[in-house]
């Protein structure tokens, strides 16, 4: 059940100003809008007229009312208040009362609205206009309205749907808060039509501005709400608009009303004060021409004009550390210059009061390549000196492009180089060249070289060839002999006779030969000589040579090793070997034997004893055996006398040496008897069998005397009894025989022995060499003969001759004589060297029989014979010989052979040669030619026959392939070969390219490998003219390279140079809030090459820059080439909000708490949840209630973060005092007392109340 209280009168906000609504009747209906809130008079007025139907809740229904709504606002309504709805724009009308989403107002809000005009109030009256839309609300909760969705915490039967409404319509609304529980009710908006609160048009205010050139500033228009405003210039739309002008400019704008109609015009000024930093880069440095752009300069030679877009104000620049001046005040600074490569950031401030501006832009300096070369001269006056170019450029660089002396090489490497200066230049990919100069000097080779030889006689490989000065080249040398391997000797040695090709090269090999000759002899092949025999005693041989075959005069000789004269004296017995050498150091040698003279063998001899011991014997040589006479004789040691007999000897062993004319000597020992006393002789003796033998012995016989003999031996003093003595050696030997009375005889004898054995060998040689019909002699002397010989250890023989299976070789032969005495001596057995030839062949030409052959035969025994076959001849040349095989036999003096094969070789008049080939010279065409000759045995004139039928030593023109040509020469000897004619290839042409690194930017290259046609490519691309292989600098476009091969054969292809699309920025921000450093600018670069790198005017790198302040920012971006691109961003700054205590009600009573401050606020940032109120003593809504005595604080904080205070001082009135005083009734129950209240404090406007009655109500209380 509804229940009507009262309550305090609340009021109205209209456009958030609070302001009563004192329309309690319908003619008194005020305009109302968005976000309003209104009061209601508590006291009951306006109630509506009970005349008025105004709806029933039983028959209202939706869309009139809510789904499920209880009808409308009945006549009678209590606490009434009218209000009118102007609708600005199309679309839906939504509304509520006392609705939102958080606690939402109590009440009981009843409502309707109906169609409004100027007679609606009598229309409603007389029930002659139906409500739209209407509400009762039973709940008395959750406020209501019209909503298509109704508001949290809402009652969707207190919302009917939202109404479709047109600009210009109006409508009017009677509503009651039957409850009176909240009478300050809230009024919000929030459909897409727009509501205006004063249907009359505001008039419209703008103001004027002044600004800094560059900048940007904010118009704003207010005018009535639904308003759209046009400005000018630009067309532009909108009650705030962001303008730059460059110059002072008016801009007037136009409003229009919500229903399109007129509502007012107004200008505004924009002064704009000159503050221009823009400026321009210019290249002031040499290098100018070569760099990319003005501001892309290369480190070498790099120089910069900066040129200020405004004359006038202070300047300032700064260029950074790395630049020469760092920093400048004037206007247009001149040559500057950078130290290192890099991007530098330009600052250029500009001060004109009160405006400053900074522009800043960049410039980069890009760095240069670096090279360092590494040559190697030309050796021997050849261009091949080599240049070798080294990259030596930091790392980030790429070389592009190498050229020397200006003409593009495909590679580091530079060959085929003469003597010279050679300016060697590199690009690199930022377009800077880097060129140094380099000299070649030739290196000389060789001029001449000394040669000397010593020549190779008698046929041997004894030459010599000695290299002398060695005029020009490098140390150090090598030779080499006839192509054989270098060697760093000077000499070559063991040269047969011949002509020798010498070669020396230096240590760059630079070559020389030369030839030289070395000579050659024929040996002496034999000696003739005549012999003396020696004599037994001393050397006496003589040999005298006679002759000498071979060999060239003048000769000398030797005999056993020792020089000698034709004839050589005192030689023992025995091989003598002979050499002669002729006068070129050849020599010949052969065994000569000196023969002896033997001396005397044997000797008879005639003794008479000595008488009785006494020296009276005798002795006489009857016979001589052997010697030569006359003879001469030494008894006992005696001289040498011409008499044979000795007499004057005692008893006893003599002997005598017999020596003959030539001094050869015999001893022959005897011995003289004694007659008288004992008479003793040998009556056997036996010699020793071996010479040097212990096997001799003899026995004696004795008579006379006294027997008892006993036998003394000297020497050896041996004696015995028996007379008999054995196992004595060769020797003279005297025995004492002594009878038993003392007389002594003397005996001697002599043990004999044979001579020494010994043992001459000699031998003659195989007749061929590896023969074995070689023989070896044995001759024995001394010992017993007769003698038996073995060789080998073979079979004894009698023969002292052995030839069977003798070849050459060590042979041991043994001797043993008839007692059986043998000697052993070795002899080596030589044989002639083997028969060698060498052969010389002339070859014959063709089939003809000019051919001939030639043997030099050396070794066996000269001299030779010499049988050729098949065709036979017997001299060492044979000639008239067609090519074949042909055998020689050579024979020497012993019949010794040898076959040697002579092979005549057929020369085929020489080999067919293509001398000269002329191809074609672009690929298609027909104007090759191809020259024949023949090379080798080639005998004048030739004859040609080619497969195109041609006859002529050169055939053409000539089509691509191959041609046989036939060369005949004078002996018809013929040789055919192969001449190919061969045409280049197309010429291929592949273009490469980089694309431009900028949109805009000439920084794109293109390259060209070029391939096929003949090598020695030009170049020329359009149409920039270019003639490198690279051509840099480019502009997207299309491009044609031309090729032009070293024949002028020309292909041609194009080639598209691409570039990044532009690169743009957006921007955004967020508006910095109350002048605080919390705005936001964020940059977002698309186009060009990723990735991006943004540098702000801040200094800051990267994609947003956080907690700046309001104003404008530029950030540069860089792509991934480097590309530079520059925008501004400006953050606005969001005023903050201002809050006022614009109403204020004291505490009614002294120490009273229901004092209330009620705030105002402006401005400031809206949000959800904002703004919030802080007040010192912890409340937390614009108004503060329940307030004490004392001075409050109230904090605004807007949804940007930014705050305002207010402040208010709550006074409450003085303590309320009464001082009661009267006057007591005169009589016992008189009425005539008086009472008299003074008050004071408190608020005047004081009532009275007495007690007891009666009171009056006022300060005096009387009967």
């Amino acid at each position: 059940m509804r229940k009507i209280l009262l309550s305090i009168v609340l009021f109205c906000f209209a456009n958030a100003l609070l302001a009563q609504v004192t329309a309690t009747q319908c003619n008194q209906a005020v305009n109302i809008c968005s976000n309003a809130s209104f009061g209601i008079n508590p006291n009951g007025n306006g109630t509506l007229p009970p005349s008025g139907s105004f709806g029933n809740p039983s028959n209202a229904t939706f869309p009139m009312t809510g789904v499920g709504g209880s009808g409308c606002l009945l006549a009678g309504a209590l606490n009434s208040t009218w209000m009118i709805i102007n609708v600005q724009t199309t679309g839906t009308l939504e509304f509520s009362f006392g609705a939102g989403p958080v606690n939402p107002q109590a009440g009981c809000y009843d409502w309707i609205m109906y169609p409004f005009t100027t007679n609606t109030c009598a229309q409603i009256t007389g029930n002659l206009v139906a409500p739209v839309r209407c509400n009762w609300n039973s709940t008395c909760s959750g406020g209501t309205g019209i909503a298509n969705i109704p508001p949290v915490g809402s009652n969707a039967a207190d919302f009917p749907p939202g109404l479709a409404v047109t600009c210009g319509q109006k409508f009017i609304i009677c509503f009651s808060n039957y409850s009176s529980v909240t009478t300050n009710v809230s009024l919000n908006f929030f459909g897409s039509a727009q509501v205006s609160c004063n249907p009359i048009p505001n008039p419209l205010t703008l103001g004027n501005q002044t600004i800094c050139q560059g900048n940007s500033v904010n118009l704003t228009v207010t005018g009535s709400a639904g308003n759209t405003y046009t400005w000018q210039p630009g067309n532009l739309n909108g009650n705030t608009i962001s303008v730059s002008p460059t110059v002072t400019t008016t801009y007037s704008v136009a409003g229009s009303g919500g229903c399109g109609s007129v509502t007012g015009n107004t200008t505004a000024v924009v002064t704009v004060n000159q503050s221009n930093a823009n400026f321009t880069i210019a290249n002031s440095g040499p290098g100018g021409a070569g760099d990319p752009t003005p501001a892309q300069q290369c480190l070498n030679g790099n120089s910069f004009n900066f040129t200020s877009a405004l004359a006038g104000g202070t300047h300032q620049w700064n260029f950074g550390p790395a630049a020469t001046p760092a920093t400048s005040s004037a206007a247009n600074p001149t040559n500057v210059t950078f130290n290192t490569p890099g991007i530098y950031t330009i600052s250029h401030t500009v001060t004109n009061a009160p405006c400053v501006q900074v522009i800043t832009q960049t410039v980069q300096i890009s760095p240069m390549p670096l090279a360092t070369v590494t040559n190697s001269n030309p050796i021997c006056g050849n261009t091949n000196g080599v240049i070798q170019i080294s990259n030596t450029s930091p790392a980030g660089q790429t070389v592009v492009g190498f050229s020397v002396n200006s003409v593009a090489i495909p590679s580091q490497t530079v060959t085929g180089l003469g003597p010279g200066s050679y300016v060697i230049s590199m690009v690199n990919n930022f377009g800077c060249t880097f060129s140094l100069t380099t000299n070649l000097a030739n290196i000389p080779g060789i001029t001449n070289m000394a040669l000397t030889s010593v020549g190779a006689p008698c046929t041997g490989n004894t030459g010599i060839i000695n290299v002398g000065v060695i005029t020009g080249g490098t140390p150090a040398y090598q030779y080499n002999l006839n192509g054989g391997p270098f060697q760093g000797g000077t000499s070559f040695t063991g040269l047969a006779p011949g002509t020798y090709t010498v070669s020396v090269i230096d240590i760059n090999n630079c070559p020389f030969t030369k030839t030289i000759t070395v000579t050659g002899s024929t040996p002496p092949t034999n000696i003739t000589f005549t012999t003396l025999p020696t004599a037994c005693v001393g050397n006496t041989g003589v040999l005298g040579i006679t002759g000498v075959t071979g060999g060239t005069a003048a000769y000398t000789f030797s005999v056993n090793g020792v020089g000698s004269g034709s004839v050589t004296n005192n030689l023992a017995f025995g091989p003598q070997v002979v050499m002669v050498k002729d006068v070129n150091g050849c020599t010949f040698s052969l065994t000569a034997n000196i023969p002896i003279v033997s001396g005397p063998t044997a000797a008879n001899l005639s003794i008479t004893p000595a008488a009785c011991g006494n020296a009276n014997g005798s002795a006489t040589v009857t016979l001589v055996t052997g010697g030569a006479p006359a003879y001469q004789y030494s008894f006992n040691g005696g001289p040498f006398v011409g008499s044979a007999i000795q007499g004057g000897m005692l008893a006893g062993p003599k002997n005598v040496v017999i020596k003959d004319i030539n001094g050869c000597t015999l001893t022959v020992n005897f011995n003289v008897g004694n007659t008288g006393s004992p008479s003793s002789a040998i009556v056997t003796l036996t010699n020793v069998s071996c010479f040097g033998g212990s096997n001799g012995g003899f026995s004696l016989t004795t008579s006379g005397g006294t027997p008892g003999y006993s036998y003394t031996l000297t020497p050896g003093n041996i004696t015995n009894g028996f007379g008999v003595f054995n196992t004595l050696a060769a020797g003279n030997y005297t025995i004492n025989v002594k009878d038993i009375l003392g007389c002594v005889t003397t005996v001697t004898t002599t043990i004999g022995q044979p001579s020494a054995l010994t043992l001459t060998l000699s031998s003659l040689q195989p007749s061929c060499n590896g023969g074995n019909n070689g023989t070896v002699t044995a001759t024995a002397a001394g010992g017993t003969s007769p003698y038996l010989y073995n060789i080998n250890g073979g079979p004894n023989q009698a023969g002292n001759n052995f030839s069977t299976n003798i070849s050459a070789g060590a042979y041991n032969v043994t001797v043993i004589d008839n007692l059986g005495c043998t000697l052993s001596q070795t002899i080596a057995v030589t044989q002639p060297s083997p028969i060698t030839a060498t052969l010389s062949t002339i070859a014959a030409n063709c089939s003809s029989s000019n051919g001939s052959a030639s043997v030099t035969a050396s070794g066996g025994t000269p001299i030779y014979t010499y049988t050729w076959s098949p065709l036979g001849g017997n001299g060492s040349q044979t000639s008239g010989l067609t090519a074949a095989t042909y055998t020689v036999l050579i024979k020497d003096t012993k019949n010794c052979t040898l076959t040697a094969v002579a092979t005549i070789s057929a020369i085929p008049g020489g080999t067919a040669v293509i001398t000269n080939t002329s191809n074609i010279t672009c690929f298609g065409a027909a104007n090759g030619s191809l020259t024949a000759n023949m090379v080798g045995n080639v005998t004048a004139p030739l004859s040609y026959s080619w497969s195109t039928t041609s006859t002529n030593q050169t055939a053409g023109p000539l089509g691509p392939g191959n041609y046989t040509v036939t060369v005949t020469d004078f002996y018809g000897c013929k040789s055919t070969t192969v001449g190919t004619v061969t045409q280049p290839s197309s010429i291929t042409v592949t273009p490469g390219g980089s694309a431009a690194l900028c949109f805009g930017q000439a920084s794109g290259s293109a390259s060209v490998i070029a391939s096929g046609g003949t090598p020695g490519y030009t170049y020329l691309w359009s149409p920039n003219g270019a003639t490198t292989t690279v051509t840099s600098g480019l502009a997207a476009g299309v491009y044609s390279i031309q090729v032009t091969d070293l024949n002028n054969c020309v292909q041609t292809r194009t080639i598209t140079i691409t570039q990044p699309t532009s690169v743009t920025i957006n921007t955004s921000t967020l508006t910095a809030a109350c002048s605080q450093s919390n705005g936001v600018a964020s940059a977002t670069a698309t186009g060009g090459t990723p990735a991006y790198t943004y540098t702000w005017s801040t200094g800051f790198i990267g994609q947003t820059i956080n907690n700046v302040f309001a104003g404008t920012y530029t950030v540069q971006v860089k792509d991934g080439n480097g590309c530079l691109y520059v925008l501004a961003a400006t953050v606005p700054n969001a005023s903050g909000p201002a809050i006022g205590v614009n109403s204020f009600t004291n505490p009614s009573c002294f120490g009273g708490n229901n004092g209330i401050a009620t705030t105002t606020i402006s401005g400031g940032t809206p949000g959800p949840g904002f703004p919030i109120y802080n007040w010192s003593n912890g409340q937390n809504t614009g108004t503060a209630t329940n307030l004490l005595n004392g001075v409050y604080t109230v904090t605004l904080t807007d949804a940007a973060g930014c705050k305002a205070s207010a402040s208010v001082t709550i006074t409450h009135p003085a303590s309320l005092t009464i001082n009661v005083s009267g006057t007591n009734p005169k009589c016992f129950n008189a009425t005539n007392g008086t009472a008299n209240a003074g008050v004071s404090g408190g608020t005047p406007g004081y009532t009275y109340a007495w007690l007891p009655a009666p009171g009056a109500g006022g300060s005096s209380a009387t009967p």
